[in-house]
């Protein structure tokens, strides 16, 4: 073996690129045959990310667990792993060994071995024997979801004996959690883990009350080296806890603000401007506002070169949100001379639920939106507001030209009329965003000179599009028009909110989507699709 693979750094390296869900769980295992000097990194790499205890305990003698074929809480099948006797000093030697190795708990994996769950009473064995030393001392990130788990557990108060203070990352996704379970939680995770850089709190079917509420700030205070947070339900504007967050050194992502009606102008712009030094790292950044004006005033006061900014507006309303038109032109003008005018990459605000007080001009809609053409480095945008349908060939003709790095492109709203962009108006973006993988808009779905296309131009990426509410004529038409654009697309994914013309546009893309299978089951060996079908 040359002796620059005897180096652990190298060895690492490798071991890192060869996925075991990718290769099969033999491969690690041969290469620690072959040769010795790769047995620790080998194993390193094998045992660093565990979606379960399960395997882990299983290195433990066979005669202390048993496992049985039994019924989630879904009715699926999954196999339980309970103890058999009681635990002796002697069963742990195994188990430290590979413990040691452990890295990251309770992340979904593509690992190929069966995933075994642990009974509540197994763990609470394990724990109990040792209950001053974290059964994981190496570990460094871990996540619970509670809704997604396929067993009835009981065994949330025990979290924290798992975890030490290597931890640098938690998720937890909680269901219907009582307050003095999460108070208990929280207070042993901040003692027993005081070098968490990231949390990600999630609590489902909770109840916000100020008890809850209370419990959640003293545990995000006591944090002061936090890099990222995600808290839902959000935390309200008047907070002290944002303070907290404002006044972090390292904190690039905040995902936690929840902005009622009658916020404080004022307090939001101490909050977040950027002459207080507030928020100086902030890079990822997600707040819920009621109002579109709202959002406006937030964006101008954080002057920070920002990488990803969502805004939902407004938040949890069943019915509309009636809105002057004039607050999304001021929303979308703020980033005009913005400091994240050349980092912001990805943009999303959601304004499903609103409707405008008045019709505006289509010189307003148009005005409104391509303010947005100043963010240059723009890779995603995610836009749900009403009149986006209003936006036509010329407009995303300009915005293909003026985000070229564009790989996501979603611009979608209930419409009101046929929409102004056709099926050619897609062309610029085929020709200028060359990096496009997903799209989803609105357009009138007409056939178009295929020499409008210049000759080799497509895109390979796109293999399904998301359609919403787009009349079309000539399927067959629109079907070669969209072939020659997309020669990989599979389907169209078409959905309708018009329930007028939903059985006629249905129907229609219902046989475009029959063209598309049998071009498909066409191919011939060689992966060649037949292109007469069209």
């Amino acid at each position: 073996m040359h002796r620059c693979l005897t180096m652990p750094e190298i060895q690492a390296l490798v071991f890192g690129c060869i996925q075991s869900w990718d290769l099969g769980t033999v491969t690690l295992a041969r290469l620690t045959r072959t040769c010795t000097a790769f047995k620790e990194t080998a194993l390193d790499a094998l045992w660093s990310d565990l979606e379960t205890l399960g395997l882990l305990v299983q290195v433990m003698p066979a005669d202390l667990w048993t496992t049985t074929i039994e019924k989630g809480k879904r009715d699926q099948p999954i196999k339980i792993l309970r103890f058999t006797r009681g635990l002796q000093e002697s069963d742990w030697s195994r188990f430290d060994y590979y413990a040691l190795r452990i890295r990251k708990l309770g992340f979904r994996t593509r690992h190929p071995l069966p995933i075994i769950y642990i009974h509540d009473t197994a763990l609470k064995a394990l724990i109990a024997f040792r209950p001053d030393s974290p059964l994981l001392p190496c570990l460094r990130e871990f996540k619970h979801a509670s809704y997604y788990e396929p067993l009835h557990s009981t065994a949330l108060p025990f979290i924290p004996s798992l975890l030490g203070d290597s931890v640098t990352a938690i998720s937890l996704w909680l269901l219907a959690v009582q307050v003095d379970e999460l108070c208990g939680l929280l207070s042993s995770l901040s003692q027993r883990c005081p070098g968490l850089s990231s949390v990600d709190l999630e609590l489902s079917d909770t109840p916000t009350t100020p008890e809850t509420t209370s419990v959640i700030e003293r545990f995000v205070c006591s944090l002061h080296g936090l890099k990222a947070i995600n808290l839902v339900p959000s935390l309200p504007a008047s907070s002290p806890t944002l303070l907290h967050l404002a006044n972090l050194p390292e904190l690039r992502l905040c995902h936690t603000l929840d902005i009622p009606f009658d916020a404080n102008v004022a307090q939001l712009h101490e909050l977040f401007t950027a002459i207080s030094g507030r928020f100086p790292r902030l890079d990822n950044f997600m707040f819920h506002v009621q109002a579109l004006d709202q959002a406006a005033s937030i964006i101008h006061s954080l002057q920070r070169p920002l990488g990803l900014l969502a805004v939902e507006v407004p938040q949890g309303l069943e019915r509309p949100s009636i809105q002057p038109f004039p607050s999304l032109a001021k929303l979308t003008r703020c980033f005009a001379h913005h400091a994240c005018a050349s980092s912001l990459k990805h943009l999303s605000i959601d304004g499903y639920n609103i409707e405008f007080e008045e019709v505006p001009s289509p010189d307003a809609i148009r005005g409104a939106y391509s303010s947005l053409f100043s963010l240059r480095a723009l890779e995603a945008l995610d836009i749900s507001l009403p009149f986006t349908s209003e936006l036509d060939d010329d407009w995303f003709a300009e915005a293909a030209r003026a985000w070229p790095h564009l790989t996501s492109l979603r611009v979608y709203h209930y419409h009101q009329g046929r929409p102004k962009l056709t099926l050619a108006g897609l062309i610029p973006l085929v020709v200028h965003c060359r990096h496009l993988h997903e799209l989803t808009v609105i357009f009138s779905a007409e056939p178009f000179d295929l020499g409008l296309l210049p000759p080799g131009v497509c895109n390979l990426a796109i293999t399904s599009l998301d359609l919403n509410d787009c009349p079309i004529d000539s399927p067959a038409l629109v079907g070669e028009c969209l072939l020659a654009m997309f020669p990989n697309l599979t389907g169209t994914g078409y959905v309708s909110h018009d329930y007028e013309e939903e059985e006629e546009n249905w129907q229609a893309w219902s046989m475009l989507e029959e063209l598309l299978q049998e071009r498909i089951e066409g191919s011939d060996d060689s992966g060649e699709a037949r292109m007469d079908v069209w």
